[in-house]
């Protein structure tokens, strides 16, 4: 009863902490279809939502995930909600906004990882933004040959009359409200389920059977403490690989080749600790676990082939 008391804390917290993300990205994407924001804010990724056959209104939640996922979750459950897109739609644009998703990290990591490690964090970095970009551009192309050219809808945004600033402000308050109680009936049971399984020690035996198979890749038993670490802390893992790239007990291509293999075990770990209360509590649990598992394995996909080229290339 302690633990479900104690996970039911966090929960709260958790939720309270999202929560002004989550009303801003409902709020933001009300607006985009009263005043017709969607023309005149969406010209900065208007090429690649054309390319993927997306909808133009698609680009403002890509753009807000470089900020904030919850909100760019948000905006594009009120784009789903206003029948601007459908499903499958949705399914693509939240596979494309992994890119954003995965680069914001690095507003933290990258001077840390470049203190610790210098030129082969930058070189890591590099590689990394490289496989991320290949995703995107995996996606995007799927999409294109899976989804129609969306014309009519474009064309009845810009037939739609605009509502005045005042009106629309109301309107788009109101329906804020609605909506964001609706996502807390799914948000709040994932989330404390998710800290529930959590604080019983799940997560902790599945990291540990995650790491025995890290054996089998093509790294030093000296470096396996720093995937180690990288389940708990990244910035500790980056710490530990400058220091034994340092002492010489591993090399360059080593450190690079066991970040890799780390990133491809922790992100389990991670896609059921964050993404999931983040993706199911928002979309429901039917999208969410699809998404999430898609983010997954696609991940994991080019981790893999980064790799390979790790391998041959150094």
């Amino acid at each position: 009863m302690e633990i479900f008391h104690h996970s039911l804390c966090q929960a709260i917290v958790f939720t309270l902490k999202q929560l002004p993300y989550m009303v801003v990205g409902l709020f933001l994407a009300e607006m985009m279809v009263a005043m017709q924001w969607i023309e005149k804010l969406s010209w900065a990724t208007k090429a690649i939502m054309r390319y993927a056959h997306l909808y133009t209104g698609c680009g403002i939640p890509f753009l807000i995930a470089f900020v904030s996922p919850m909100a760019a979750n948000s905006t594009l459950l009120g784009v789903y909600e206003k029948k601007r897109i459908t499903t499958r739609e949705l399914f693509f644009a939240l596979l494309v906004n992994s890119f954003p998703n995965a680069l914001m990290h690095w507003r933290w990591w990258l001077p840390a990882i470049y203190s610790v490690l210098g030129l082969v964090g930058l070189i890591y970095f590099a590689l990394i933004l490289a496989g991320e970009t290949i995703r995107m551009l995996v996606f995007i192309t799927i999409s294109r040959f899976a989804l129609p050219r969306p014309e009519s809808k474009t064309t009845a945004d810009r037939q739609s009359k605009q509502k005045p600033l005042k009106a629309a402000m109301g309107i788009s308050a109101e329906n804020t409200w609605k909506m964001a109680l609706r996502i807390l009936k799914f948000f709040f049971p994932v989330t404390l389920c998710v800290f529930f399984l959590g604080n019983l020690g799940f997560f902790d035996l599945l990291a540990e059977a995650l790491k025995g198979m890290a054996r089998f890749f093509p790294i030093p038993v000296e470096s396996l403490p720093i995937i180690a670490a990288q389940f708990g802390n990244s910035l500790v893992a980056f710490a530990l690989a400058g220091n034994l790239l340092n002492q010489q007990i591993i090399s360059a291509k080593d450190v690079i080749l066991t970040l890799f293999v780390g990133r491809i075990f922790a992100a389990v770990i991670i896609a059921l600790r964050m993404q999931l209360p983040a993706v199911a509590g928002v979309f429901g649990r039917k999208v969410g676990l699809r998404i999430v598992v898609a983010r997954v394995l696609s991940a994991a996909g080019i981790d893999l082939f980064m790799i390979v080229m790790t391998c041959l290339l150094f």
